[in-house]
């Protein structure tokens, strides 16, 4: 099941703007965020939920923000929220413009209302992709079970201990004799673009440069062709000529070599699969690289992952070399009776059978080659272009609006908002953000579209595993466009505090940062100076800060389906969940997410 942004954005009633924020103001000064009157425990579906109100600006309207993760449809989470505490919607949304003072008797008109007004997201990242609410509960109500079943196991007499099966055998056996927890002998599913996005992304590409790339030389050829990678268009047309000339080379060096790669192959299967030991490498089996951990152990993994392969693929080649070699002389050996017809079968026989369809492979991959090569200097020079480009547009802004200064480094937030962050808890909190977008607003609204979409992308299938761009405390965050065009509102929820919250996102996505934020500015402030849009900007720290602290709003409302669980830990629950069958596994996740 796939999470979903709701983002309700309704413009206020000016005459009613006070009322409101009275009924949403929690009781106290700032203490009880639950307070709104909603039962949200009651609605399974949600993950988080919060209210803010982002006050006017010159001429325009309050709005009233409604923001939630849910899981499944915005439809069916507005049908539960109205169909749950009707009267409540009414008192909060009666304040808004467009909703009927007398409110109508059927909930399909309040969902109508509520529905037109749900503005989605720009970007949507989620930490924990293809985790309901009800799993992310569930596991971790199972680790807490398992971990007071260690407890009780090793507490028991030293030798009754020793003696008794391995640890890790006799918690899976408790979870296959609690029939409450049968559930969890089944492994989590994973989420098609958090196993196979970065495939997606790359063949995607590869579509997006062969067609650029065929369309090219169509035009340099000047014919049509029925068959864009077919070698020989390629190779009657001009400049295509040299692409197909050098595949078709390659193809025929491919050809005598497949019979000893084939070899090859089974070989390193046949080895991989049977785990034999390496000297000095506890198995062949080769570990998945880590999402998380420092960048030292990064890279031994990887280092550790190319030596085993290394090592595995010089085998498998020179048992292949060996094979075919005296296969060869077997063959030319056995040239008598019934099995006379073997005498002409050798790999060069075998490897001329296969040249043709393998010149075909070897210049489609050829032109793909070339098309990834372009592909790649196409969008540098778009990156190239676009950050000039919004560098003029910073100069011609800052010389324009010489009021607006970028000099304050004093992150100091108001006092509300810091009772509000001592009143949520230090392991989660929420963070809602308004800003200006600069001028002129249609070319920055169409530089943000563009990088909110980008992002979005990457978000949905490259950054899907508990990573932003390295940020590893974020359970959501949403970007949108609102207030016609003028403003940006960024909304998230996160681990953690607010400044180690905004380091992380400076440590390891600045240039992400700069590239949405750069295009907007407060009142009387403006984002750091950035340098042709991926230098300095948000690595300027304390004015980075300082910054985020102002465009900060006060969260009026926050609801969570999973209170004090990171996003670390929500991993690590489902790891465990999905490491009950494999008893080494498990013992190493039992410490985990602690």
């Amino acid at each position: 099941m796939s999470e979903t942004p709701v983002t309700l954005v309704t413009p206020i009633r000016a005459d009613r703007l006070n009322d409101l924020r009275q009924l949403l103001e929690p009781p106290g000064g700032g203490y009880a965020y639950r307070h709104s009157g909603i039962a949200w425990e009651r609605l399974a579906q949600v993950h988080f939920a919060s209210m803010v109100i982002v006050d006017a600006h010159g001429d325009g309207s309050a709005y009233l923000v409604l923001e939630a993760s849910v899981d499944g449809t915005s439809g069916d989470f507005l049908h539960d929220l109205v169909e749950l505490d009707r009267g409540t919607i009414d008192r909060i949304y009666r304040h808004c413009v467009g909703y009927p003072e007398e409110p109508p008797n059927d909930n399909r008109d309040v969902c109508g209302y509520l529905s037109a007004h749900d503005a989605g997201a720009g970007t949507f990242y989620v930490g924990n992709p293809g985790r309901p609410v009800g799993q992310a509960i569930g596991e971790r109500a199972l680790r807490r079970n398992l971990m007071e079943r260690l407890d009780s196991i090793v507490s028991v007499p030293a030798r009754a201990y020793l003696d008794g099966p391995p640890v890790a055998a006799r918690l899976a056996r408790h979870v296959q004799d609690t029939p409450a927890m049968l559930w969890a002998l089944r492994p989590s599913p994973t989420p098609f673009l958090v196993s196979y996005g970065r495939l997606v992304v790359i063949a995607a590409a590869l579509l997006v440069a062969a067609a650029a790339l065929s369309t090219a030389l169509w035009i340099c050829g000047g014919a049509a062709s029925t068959h864009p990678f077919c070698p020989a268009w390629l190779g009657s047309h001009g400049i295509a000529n040299v692409v197909t000339k050098f595949g078709a080379g390659v193809g025929g060096w491919l050809a005598v070599a497949f019979a000893r790669l084939v070899v090859a192959a089974v070989v390193i299967a046949l080895y991989i699969a049977l785990d034999f030991p390496l000297p000095g490498l506890p198995g062949c089996a080769l570990p998945a690289l880590p999402e998380r951990g420092t960048q030292r152990s990064r890279y031994d993994t990887v280092c550790l992952m190319l030596l085993r392969f290394a090592i595995v693929a010089a085998i498998g080649l020179a048992a292949a070399w060996v094979v075919s070699t005296l296969a060869d002389r077997l063959v030319h050996a056995l040239a008598w009776g019934p099995i006379e017809w073997l005498g002409q079968l050798s790999w060069h026989t075998l490897a001329n059978s296969l040249v043709q369809p393998l010149e075909w492979l070897a210049s489609v991959t050829f032109f793909l080659i070339v098309a990834a090569l372009l592909l790649v200097v196409l969008l540098l020079a778009l990156g190239l272009v676009l950050a000039g480009s919004v560098e003029i547009l910073d100069r011609w802004h800052r010389a324009t609006h010489r009021g607006l200064r970028d000099d304050r480094t004093d992150a100091t937030r108001p006092e509300p908002i810091l009772q509000q962050e001592i009143g949520f808890d230090t392991v989660q909190n929420h963070f809602a953000s308004v800003t200006l977008i600069k001028e002129p607003r249609w070319v920055r609204r169409a530089l943000l579209r563009f990088v909110l979409t980008a992002i979005d992308l990457a978000a949905r299938t490259i950054f899907n595993r508990g990573l932003l761009g390295g940020t590893p405390n974020i359970h959501f965050a949403r970007w949108l466009i609102i207030d016609g065009g003028k403003r940006l509102l960024f909304l998230s929820n996160y681990d953690g505090g607010w400044d180690g919250y905004l380091s992380d996102f400076i440590q390891h996505s600045h240039v992400g940062l700069n590239a949405i934020w750069d295009n907007t500015r407060l009142a009387d402030r403006i984002y750091p100076r950035a340098s042709f849009w991926f230098g300095k900007g948000a690595l300027d720290e304390l004015r980075f800060k300082a910054y985020a602290g102002e465009s900060q709003i006060r969260t009026l409302v926050w609801y969570r389906g999973y209170e004090n669980a990171t996003v670390t830990e929500i991993d690590a629950n489902t790891a465990l969940r999905n490491s009950l069958t494999d008893l080494d596994a498990l013992a190493e996740s039992m410490t985990a997410g602690h």
